[in-house]
């Protein structure tokens, strides 16, 4: 598998290590880290089931991986992907693809699917929800595949107003 260069430190990440490699685990155990959880997140695979493979071979170790929606292109099912999916025991929220997809938007593309594909896959993204909350060492985390609030679809990018309902609302 390909190999990524050393990364840096992200934000918060707890040390292991001080600057003199000296054991920092005890401080991590006072203060409670030792319940830290990692979790992984893919999203937008639109069913591309190689780059998904690479992607979940690439990741470092995770105590939990998590899809944040647009497993699929909306006309154009992949049953590998879900299947890969399915597999890893990730969970899955639909995103604006999979409700297109089972809402009707092409109803005609959809019953060819469900003559051709078997009920696990379809059954296992159908059945997916929305958003996705979940306490994760202490922390919330809300998983939604564009914005908690509706519209669901509409996208929130760094200069949008409705940026700032995060810190009113809480997500």
């Amino acid at each position: 598998a390909h190999q990524h260069p050393a990364r840096g430190r992200w934000p918060g990440q707890p040390r292991l290590f001080d600057e003199n490699r000296n054991d920092c685990r005890r401080e991590l155990t006072d203060r409670g880290v030792e319940a830290a959880m990692k979790i992984g997140i893919v999203s937008d695979v639109h069913g591309q089931p190689e780059a998904l493979r690479r992607t979940l071979e690439d990741m470092p170790s995770v105590d939990l991986v998590l899809c944040a929606g647009d497993v699929i292109s909306e006309y154009r099912f992949c049953a590998e992907t879900v299947e890969i999916l399915r597999r890893a025991q990730v969970q899955c929220i639909q995103g604006n693809h999979e409700t297109g997809f089972f809402g009707g938007g092409n109803a005609d593309y959809l019953r060819k699917c469900q003559r051709e594909f078997g009920p696990e896959g379809l059954d296992f993204l159908a059945s997916a929800p929305l958003s996705l909350e979940l306490e994760a060492a202490g922390a919330k985390v809300l998983m939604v595949h564009a914005s908690p609030w509706e519209p669901f679809n509409e996208y929130i990018y760094a200069q949008s107003p409705q940026l700032a309902r995060f810190a009113h609302d809480g997500g």
